[in-house]
């Protein structure tokens, strides 16, 4: 074979092979990045991913919306909530020991709002004590606008219902809904979402303020100890409740602050945790009719 024959026969066989070389270098898809179960409980940073219940009871919750777990559902719910669709709106069945469900404007369970169901974004986050999931029926992409918040773990709802938050201030209130008599749920006297709102669209002078203890401390570990040993062989980390409360001489709960030189602003019916007794605390529940509790 001459050199001309051999460099046409070459350039024949690149020209064949040049499709496999390039399907061969194409950039391999890139996985998404895992899910973190990571929950900022400081509800000063991202108020966009904030939503505030302030509840019949006299109580506050506040959930931690958590996009990267459930883009979709997390959207219908701050949608929902600017609409004001949630003021009003009871809990309808509350389980003890189980869980609390609301978003229901009929109160029967069987009610929903205008928008479309949405499509199911199942994930791997545990189904334990203040995580909050979108309640469906029995087919998956049935979820619209009733949601729970979990009293206790139940990990049999694992990966069978869409968790979108985190209830990261007042479970204490979530513990104290009236509940039903019986496995149904159903509430003869419910307790009511009077408002529901997104903390980024309330003022910023009047959004809540919280301090959460700090789980390095000693206290935390106190507190570990202490649950641990009124809960025996059934305790859990998700047993534990992180005290928020009074910090540099302030006393915080929702906004409401009363200040070292006795100047305050409160709330009729707050509660208000701290972790200091004076007779300046005792003028406060005489005056504003507040529970407070004491570490």
């Amino acid at each position: 074979m001459n050199r001309r024959s051999f460099a046409a026969l070459a350039l024949g066989l690149s020209l064949i092979a040049s499709p496999v070389l390039a399907k061969d270098k194409q950039p391999a898809t890139v996985a998404p990045a895992p899910l973190s179960a990571v929950v900022s409980t400081d509800v000063s940073v991202d108020p966009d991913n904030i939503l505030v219940l302030d509840l019949s009871n006299g109580g506050r919750v506040m959930i931690r919306l958590m996009p990267a777990w459930a883009p979709g559902h997390v959207e219908r719910i701050k949608t929902l909530t600017k609409q004001g669709f949630y003021n009003g709106i009871i809990f309808h069945r509350v389980i003890d020991g189980f869980m609390a469900q609301t978003g229901d404007p009929t109160g029967t369970g069987q009610g929903g709002s205008q928008l479309p169901d949405l499509k199911a974004e199942f994930n791997f986050l545990p189904h334990v004590r203040g995580t909050v999931s979108m309640a469906r029926t029995d087919q998956p992409d049935t979820a619209n606008s009733q949601f729970f918040i979990m009293r206790q773990a139940y990990p049999s709802l694992d990966k069978r219902y869409t968790v979108w938050g985190r209830a990261v201030v007042g479970l204490d209130v979530v513990r104290a809904l009236s509940h039903g008599s019986d496995s149904s749920g159903a509430v003869t006297e419910p307790d009511t979402m009077i408002r529901v709102q997104v903390a980024s669209d309330i003022p910023e002078a009047e959004r809540p303020t919280v301090r959460v203890l700090s789980t390095t401390s000693q206290a935390f570990r106190d507190l570990v100890e202490q649950v641990r040993s009124a809960r025996g062989a059934d305790f859990s980390l998700c047993d534990i409740d992180l005290p928020a409360g009074m910090r540099f001489g302030a006393i915080y709960r929702d906004g409401a602050v009363i200040k070292p030189d006795g100047s305050m602003v409160i709330r009729p019916h707050d509660r208000v945790i701290i972790f200091a007794m004076s007779a300046a605390v005792r003028q406060v529940e005489q005056m504003f009719r507040v529970s407070l509790e004491f570490f």
